[in-house]
């Protein structure tokens, strides 16, 4: 029997084709003693596989609900591509319609979904795919669907936690950076005229913020052309591997924040290892999708390193105890589970603890800045005013003196 697979070696390379192999466990055991990790694996129709198509990626909302809501018409008994027209009728994201479409015709010519889903990376990545593939081979699909809305749901309550905590002091820095030029561009100079006239002495904290007006009322344009090829160079660096690691250990490192920043990438690398493998997917397959789904490639390394030590025989929890990018509980769980054999459960429960704590800190932090930038944009406010100011309180008291 033929069998149509696809996945990547252990360089990162994707690799696809057909092989022979009476089942389709002997297919992947094949593949695997070959360098393949497997990310996909049907019956070879004969026919060529799907195009790919290039675009903008989804929205995790969109993507998450429709995930729900086809768990919930599978487990309805609703044939999988009328579940999919379904979805098409109420999805409004134009854009993520024709991509129900396209999935839907390719279910209703033979294709299985998670084939369907690999033409459309942007919306559906390699985890969601393998999950999706894991629940077509055990007849577990709603389930399957189920648990990748789980995830998507948890990704987004994150990322809403983290753009909530963030959202008021971005507004206050705003308006406090729009008092400072106004002041420094229409208050100041009406000043430094009355300063000329009046031939009083100028302390030396308004020189430098007169000297700032003159600069930016003079050469405000050159400001302006500036900042196209900063943000052009800023956007090449975050391109470039080497500065987005020396980035990412910056803040890894950084007190407090670092310590957040690995908590929160900590709980999310322990909810795909638990998802994956609670869905009898092979470790090995299970550390090679995590490392590529992972955006830091801090991570990305240490789960390649981790994949590595188990191919070799080694425990995975002897890589994660010589770093601290890692939670302690996280490691806790990977020692307990290797030893009880229940590694997807162990880490399943660190992930619920982990992010009920990531948003609670989140919110405790929020707390915190809001009054502490209040504060910063108060004094310098304050200390602008003083500046403007002083040389006329100078004056009063010489004038007092005489």
């Amino acid at each position: 029997m033929k069998w149509r697979y696809v996945g990547y070696d252990t360089s990162g390379a994707p690799k696809r084709g057909v092989i022979e192999a009476a089942t389709e466990e002997a297919a992947r055991d094949k593949l695997r003693q070959g360098g393949v990790i497997v990310l996909e694996i049907c019956v070879d129709s004969g026919k060529q596989r799907t195009k790919r198509y290039k675009g903008p990626k989804g929205k995790l909302g969109d993507i998450s609900q429709f995930m729900r809501h086809m768990s919930v018409l599978i487990a309805s008994g609703t044939p999988l591509s009328e579940g999919v027209e379904a979805m098409e009728s109420q999805t409004r994201d134009e854009k993520f319609q024709k991509v129900l479409n396209r999935i839907r015709g390719e279910i209703e010519s033979g294709t299985p979904l998670s084939e369907a889903m690999a033409a459309h990376p942007g919306y559906f990545d390699d985890v969601c795919r393998a999950m999706v593939a894991a629940g077509e081979s055990s007849g577990k699909l709603g389930d399957m669907l189920e648990r990748i809305a789980s995830l998507m749901r948890q990704k987004l309550a994150m990322r809403r936690a983290i753009v909530g905590a963030m959202i008021y002091p971005a507004i206050l820095i705003g308006i406090g950076f729009i008092v400072v030029l106004v002041m420094l561009i229409m208050v100041f100079p009406r000043f430094e005229e009355m300063f000329d006239s009046l031939e009083t002495p100028i302390p030396p904290s308004t020189q430098m913020f007169l000297w700032l007006s003159t600069m930016l009322r003079q050469w405000w344009w050159a400001l302006l052309v500036g900042i196209v090829p900063t943000i052009f160079a800023l956007r090449f660096m975050l391109r470039q591997p080497a500065a987005v690691r020396a980035i990412e250990r910056a803040l890894f490192s950084a007190p407090k924040v670092g310590e957040i920043a690995r908590s929160i990438a900590s709980a999310r690398l322990a909810r795909m290892v638990s998802l994956l493998l609670e869905s009898h997917l092979p470790l090995l397959d299970v550390l090679s999708l995590c490392s590529g789904s992972m955006r830091s490639p801090e991570y990305a390394a240490l789960l390649n390193q981790a994949r590595d030590a188990v191919e070799i025989g080694q425990p995975m929890s002897t890589v994660f105890e010589d770093t601290e990018l890692v939670h302690g509980l996280v490691r806790e769980g990977v020692r307990t589970g290797e030893r009880t054999g229940r590694i997807g459960m162990m880490l399943g429960n660190v992930a619920d603890f982990l992010e009920e704590e990531n948003e609670a800190t989140l919110k405790a932090l929020s707390a915190i800045i809001e009054p502490l930038l209040l504060v910063t944009l108060g004094i310098v406010v304050g200390g602008i005013a003083t500046s403007m100011f002083l040389p006329l309180f100078d004056l009063t008291a010489s004038a007092g003196g005489q």
